[in-house]
């Protein structure tokens, strides 16, 4: 396999594992509240994330790692960003490093009180003085966006589009770790 293959596969399996921890936390809990409901249990997830309003679903575009269109995955991600009445648990979650065709990103976010207060650039595009550059103008912008809408569907910036959808792959991933950790 040639390395663009190569990248394109790792970005697919990325971004499948992005969708399957969005079918955890929605998807799942509907099917075994449905199962229960003649039990009068019901388990489900409607809002958005720590209580943050819904602006942020249409805040920005979103992708899946690698995907050629934003319309194919915008919902999957949208709905995976406003994770519901469920709070995200404290604590430091290490995302999965979500690659994209300059590099990989990998982020370390923090939540504190239910909200992400602190998010960590731990690996981003730098193998390339030009990637060097984007990603010292990419970064700092995403994580204060990321930190304002308290969720991935943030606004990408401009010029560095691969990156900005790494980053919120990346990010949403540390949610749904978070949010998991909540159940």
């Amino acid at each position: 396999m040639n390395a663009t293959t190569t990248k394109t596969l790792i970005a697919v399996i990325a971004g499948l594992a992005v969708i399957g921890d969005a079918f955890l936390l929605f998807v799942k809990p509907q099917l075994s509240g449905a199962n229960g409901a003649s039990a009068g249990t019901r388990s489900g997830a409607s809002g958005a994330i720590g209580g943050s309003s819904s602006d942020t679903a249409a805040s920005g575009p979103t992708s899946s790692a690698g995907a050629s269109t934003d319309s194919s995955s915008a919902s999957a991600d949208s709905s995976a960003s406003s994770a519901g009445s469920t709070t995200m648990q404290d604590g430091t979650y290490t995302s999965v490093a979500t690659p994209n065709e300059y590099g990989e990103v990998q982020l370390q976010v923090t939540v504190a009180g239910g909200r992400i207060t602190d998010i960590a650039a731990i690996a981003y595009p730098n193998h390339t003085s030009r990637s060097q550059g984007i990603s010292a103008q990419a970064i700092p912008q995403l994580i204060d966006r990321a930190i304002s809408a308290q969720s991935s569907g943030i606004q990408y910036v401009s010029g560095a589009t691969e990156t900005s959808t790494a980053f919120a792959n990346s990010l949403q991933d540390a949610i749904n770790q978070s949010l998991n950790a909540a159940k």
